[in-house]
């Protein structure tokens, strides 16, 4: 893979290991990685790390959304019925949509 298309090197550096003769992912992994820290400064080594598969970042693992919810806050005070019953049905079926659901729930 040619390095400018790694998410990690920018455009100049790229730049700067073409001119050393890097051009791929590959011989990029194969420097020694004080070398890259003497062109690159620190970001060589960070380099050299993701060239060969070495990240520390931690991973987070994947967890369900324990609660759902939906609100709206009106322009004024009601006490409409019919408004609120068709409000309430609204926003449980923006509530049913975002699980996943295809509830549709009947007006009365």
């Amino acid at each position: 893979m040619p390095i400018d298309k790694l998410p990690m090197v920018g455009r100049e550096t790229a730049a700067r290991l073409r001119q050393r003769g890097v051009e791929t992912v590959k011989t990029l992994s194969e420097i020694p990685p004080a070398l890259l820290e003497a062109w690159m400064g620190k970001n060589g080594i960070a380099i050299w790390n993701k060239a060969n598969g070495i990240d520390e970042t931690p991973v987070i693992p994947y967890h369900e959304k324990k609660s759902i919810g939906t609100e709206n806050t009106f322009s004024s005070d009601t006490i409409d019925l019919r408004f609120l019953h068709k409000e309430l049905v609204r926003m449980t079926e923006k509530l049913g949509l975002s699980c996943g659901s295809r509830i549709s729930w009947p007006v009365a």
